[in-house]
């Protein structure tokens, strides 16, 4: 009767166990000969059982993963209207993961359970931010919007470095000996000279410099559905720059393909405008077009928004202020 004994080197040999006693078949190491590296292993359920675990691992890794990446929203996939574009653009960069709004701004300094009356009231002062502006009364950026949060604006009030514009009329800070007005509306009390500089050659300032529009439909779109494209392709060493890069549409897009500009006819197709760098002046007279129409009534004087008449409020037009809808974030 033939055995596999396992010896002190690790690897299994065939070995004539006829002369072992019975008890003596085991875990026990038994003087033999040197091993024979040739002798197949008899014990081939070890690395089935082992390439099981390590596909199971393999996918639970997998299906934490996709659970870990956030999905990308897509967007409507049609040309939007000025009051849908202006709304997007305004969530998505104030109120946006990276926005002064997001949402670690939104729960900073909250502890405990949403039920807790404190924490709701800290969530409350998180919703309500103040609008920054600059000496001359004019805001500091507008998009995104020069926000500060109720505890930098406190902060900065303290230390003499803004006076109070407007404040909120339905809420207030309250400390153990102390209970002041939210502010609204911030002024620095030294001015803050704009340097008109090179701005930085990135996708928001590209579509902002274009409007959110394709430069070759003329249509506006959701960001989710442009993208920026080479006039001059990349197998024709174009370059991804100011002097050629422009918004474009992803129909667009794919329809241009690596077609030059001389022969965009061909396909019924035409370059609206040429690309070229931007100023800070201008790219700051393109976004303040994009202010939110719903905003708090005192920002209202700031932004350069005209108040309604009461018809428009009557009938729910765009200058109408709706609190919950703007101080929620967008889903």
């Amino acid at each position: 009767m033939t055995f596999v004994v396992v010896s002190a080197f690790g690897s299994p040999s065939v070995s004539n166990a006829s002369f072992l006693p019975s008890n003596a078949i085991g875990p026990s190491f038994v003087r033999q000969s040197p091993p024979d590296f040739t002798t197949t292993r008899l014990h081939s359920s070890v690395p089935h059982s082992r390439k099981k675990k390590k596909k199971k691992n393999g996918t639970q890794a997998k299906s934490s993963k996709e659970k870990e990446s956030p999905t990308r929203k897509g967007g409507p996939g049609r040309p939007l209207q000025v009051d849908e574009l202006t709304e997007h653009v305004a969530q998505r960069y104030n109120w946006g993961e990276t926005g002064p709004m997001g949402s670690k701004v939104q729960s900073r300094g909250v502890v405990g359970e949403g039920e807790d009356s404190q924490a709701k009231y800290i969530q409350e002062l998180n919703k309500r931010p103040s609008l920054v502006l600059n000496a001359d009364y004019q805001p500091l950026s507008y998009l995104p919007l020069s926000l500060w949060s109720w505890q930098d604006a406190v902060k900065a009030i303290f230390s003499g470095k803004v006076t109070v514009v407007d404040v909120y009329p339905d809420i207030s800070i309250r400390a153990a000996n102390l209970e002041v007005p939210l502010p609204s509306v911030i002024a620095l009390t030294d001015y803050v000279k704009k340097v008109n500089q090179r701005p930085a050659f990135t996708r928001r300032n590209v579509f902002l410099r274009d409007e959110y529009k394709c430069q070759y439909c003329n249509d506006r779109f959701h960001t989710a559905d442009l993208s920026l494209d080479h006039v001059k392709p990349r197998c024709m060493g174009g370059q991804l720059n100011w002097e050629n890069a422009v918004t474009s549409c992803t129909k667009c897009n794919g329809r241009k393909g690596s077609l030059p500009v001389s022969e965009l006819r061909s396909v019924g197709m035409r370059l609206i405008r040429e690309p070229r760098c931007p100023t800070q002046m201008e790219l700051a007279a393109r976004s303040a077009r994009m202010v939110p129409k719903r905003v708090h009534p005192t920002w209202k004087p700031y932004l350069g928004i005209i108040e309604a008449s009461s018809k428009q409020y009557a009938k729910g037009g765009d200058e109408q202020f709706i609190d919950d809808r703007y101080f929620e974030e967008e889903n």
